[in-house]
């Protein structure tokens, strides 16, 4: 039998070691295979597509630079051009891979040179250049020498066509630098004046005259309906070319060849339009010289001359806008496949990496499946003749101390009960400890956590101490568009059943505030009051009328810095503030109201303060724990146990004002356990502190 349960053994346990070695040999297979996968590093680049490699060249504010050489170091491969968004295609012989020697250069420099850094997914390289902005020009506003906006006009930017709207503003596609080339037709620019903060530049332009050179008259043997008939054949060649332009519908897989061929149209419709305009300017000239110097026209001759002149000049002007209006569209619609073609290749490349991906963890997890398995299987083996050993072992000590067992029947029964009993004791008090730390963790988590309130509020801090495992205070903080939310809220009670109330009070607020989107304060408490009371009123049973006194005091602060307005609304507790440079601790009352009391007054509302941040200012939001404190027995007279008071909570934020938010946390946590001494905890307490900085505001921080 022995020898048997040896071999037993034995087998097992070569059998585990060598399904743990296999396992092993798949994992390492498995990761291997995710490094040579589809993402992987510059160091490691093998080309995937045997012709080119596309990318982009961004500034770190991820804006598109244009107009920059991108090569290949040490090789023969021509450089790329950026485009006005920033893209660039690299066509590269077949084979060609990256090494050392031949990294990627922009402006001249290295591809791990200091002044940008490149990424690489999926043969799509994403170069960020380390450069600033502050040269750069968002748009362009056009004055004339009166200070008034020119629209509708015609200006070339670095060669690039642009249309001012009716207020001569400009808004500029790509990288345009001050030292950008401005033209613009038939005008002259007197002054450039560059708007810093706005990073626009204006122009004040003036129409330059032209100078008319007179000729001898030549014998005009052109007639009206000559120049009618020509004007319809421009008309015709015209509306073909805006045709071609507007019935395409391109594709995905032929975008890039529809803007080219958009280009080429759009210079051939200029040309078109061209030509139109100066055959009417043409006709204009030679009808106002036959009006100017042929004294022989009778009136009627005169009068048609007129009306053909004003039609010429009405078609002129048509002229103009309808190519103007043609360029936009058409440029609109380039501009728009462009940005569509470049989306479709990033997606079909990130779809492609996560096909990739999916297929390495599919392979990943059936080979963890299957070992895992056999491991099971082995162990299961081996559990089950570990417990038929043991099975015979009991059956024979049991045959042994039966006659024991027997005598000491009655004892042993005793004593089974007294155990029983003290574990089923151990075993409840343990299920309701756990109960209760697990009603904490849910707690915890409806809490916004201490790292989001610094992120918003860099300088801040949150003594948050509990009486009981489950606290009755709760503080709550969310972020609508530009306006800051923070409240700090005492509910009836501690432990468990203020644990209750606090998420009760913490998924009210949610929907108030981030579902119905209500975002004054009194109107937030107001409705907040309404919701507790009917919650109350549904399920206090009869025998509890004694609790329709039962709701929460709080404190809810709503901050605009952008607007830098504040507005407060309390109930019961005060919003306590220090302004920059004074020493006085103010403070604004709350409405002397509990939020969802059923014994308070029907027909009362709260109220909001509303209040200009001016300056640097200090804002407290406190429950009233800490001030209600019972302790200082050492330092009292008597030797009794008095509150903190309210004072003397006051002088400690007054005295600690100036110093930093973790130093006044500090104070306050000193503070409390010194007058609390060796005494039990009274109430929860809750104390949110935060500094505003103006000066950090207008940098990006607060």
């Amino acid at each position: 039998m022995k020898e048997k349960w040896k071999f037993t053994w034995r087998s097992c346990t070569i059998l585990s070691l060598f399904l743990v070695l296999i396992l092993d040999s798949f994992s390492t297979q498995a990761q291997q295979s995710h490094l040579l996968g589809p993402v992987s590093l510059l160091s490691y680049t093998k080309v995937v597509n045997d012709t080119a490699v596309r990318g982009r060249v961004v500034t770190k504010n991820k804006l598109p630079v244009d107009g920059v050489k991108v090569l290949v170091a040490n090789s023969q491969i021509p450089p790329a051009t950026t485009d006005i968004d920033g893209y660039f295609t690299l066509d590269l012989p077949k084979d060609f891979s990256f090494g050392s020697s031949n990294n990627i250069i922009v402006f001249g420099a290295k591809l791990k040179g200091v002044g940008y850094v490149v990424s690489r997914s999926n043969n799509f390289v994403l170069i960020t250049v380390n450069r600033e902005d502050s040269e750069r020009l968002n748009n362009v506003v056009i004055f004339d020498s009166n200070k008034k906006p020119i629209s509708k006009l015609n200006i070339l930017i670095n060669g690039f066509s642009y249309i001012s709207n009716i207020t001569g503003k400009i808004i500029l596609k790509g990288t345009i630098t001050k030292s950008a080339k401005f033209q613009i037709r038939d005008y002259r620019i007197i002054s450039k004046v560059f708007v810093q903060k706005a990073a626009s530049v204006h122009l004040y332009v003036s129409k330059v005259e032209k100078e008319v050179v007179k000729k001898p008259p030549k014998p005009d043997t052109t007639t009206v309906k000559d120049t009618t008939e020509k004007v319809d054949t421009t008309d015709q060649k015209k509306d073909t070319t805006i045709q071609t332009l507007t019935a395409r519908q391109p594709t995905v897989t032929n975008r890039k060849t529809y803007i080219d061929a958009d280009f080429s149209v759009l210079e051939k419709a200029k040309i078109i339009f061209k030509l139109k305009s100066e055959k009417i300017e043409k006709q204009i000239n030679e009808i106002q010289k036959r009006l100017s110097s042929d004294a022989n026209l009778d009136s009627a001759d005169r009068a048609r001359l007129q009306a053909q002149l004003e039609k010429l000049q009405r078609d002129l002007a048509k002229n103009r806008a309808d190519y103007d209006r043609y360029q936009v569209d058409v440029r609109r619609r380039i501009a728009k496949m462009k940005k569509l073609l470049s989306d479709t290749k990033e997606e079909l490349a990130r779809t492609q990496l996560e096909r990739e991906l999916e297929k390495q963890q599919a392979f990943t997890r059936n080979i963890i499946f299957i070992s895992l398995a056999l491991i099971a299987a082995v162990v299961a083996i081996f559990l089950y003749f570990i417990s038929r050993r043991r099975r015979k072992q009991r059956e024979q000590l049991a045959e042994k101390v039966l006659e024991i067992n027997q005598q000491k029947e009655e004892i042993t029964a005793q004593r089974d009960m007294i155990e029983e009993q003290a574990i089923e004791l151990e075993k409840r008090n343990e299920k309701i400890t756990d109960s209760i730390r697990y009603a904490q963790t849910i707690q915890d988590s409806i809490l916004p956590t201490k790292n989001m309130i610094h992120e918003v509020f860099q300088d801040s801090f949150i003594f948050y101490r509990p009486k009981d495992i489950v606290s009755g205070d709760f503080y709550w903080f969310t972020q609508k568009d530009d306006d800051l939310i923070i409240s700090a809220i005492d509910c009836t009670g501690h432990g468990v059943p203020g644990g209750f109330m606090t998420m009760m009070g913490n998924s009210l607020l949610n929907q108030i505030i981030n579902v119905d989107n209500i975002l004054d304060p009194a109107e937030i408490l107001n409705l907040l009051d309404a919701k507790v009371k009917e919650t109350l009123q549904t399920h206090l049973r009869e025998e509890d009328d004694e609790r329709g006194g039962d709701g929460m005091d709080m404190v809810l602060l709503k901050l605009n810095l952008k607007e830098r307005k504040g507005t407060f609304a309390g109930a019961k507790n005060p919003l306590y503030y220090i302004h920059e440079g004074q020493d006085d601790l103010l403070y604004i009352r709350g409405t002397s109201m509990s939020i969802g009391s059923l014994f308070s007054k029907k027909g009362r509302t709260y109220k909001s303060h509303e209040f200009d941040i001016q300056g640097d200012e200090t804002f407290y939001l406190v429950t009233d724990g800490y001030q209600d404190q019972l302790g200082g027995a050492s330092k009292n007279p008597d030797g009794k146990r008095k509150k903190f008071m309210r004072q003397r909570f006051m002088d400690i934020l007054k005295s600690g004002s100036k110093l930093p938010m973790n130093e006044q946390k500090a104070i306050l946590d000193r503070e409390f356990e010194e007058w609390k001494e060796i005494g039990d905890q009274t109430d929860d307490v809750t104390v949110i502190g935060i500094k505003i900085d103006l000066h950090k505001m207008q940098n990006g921080h607060i």
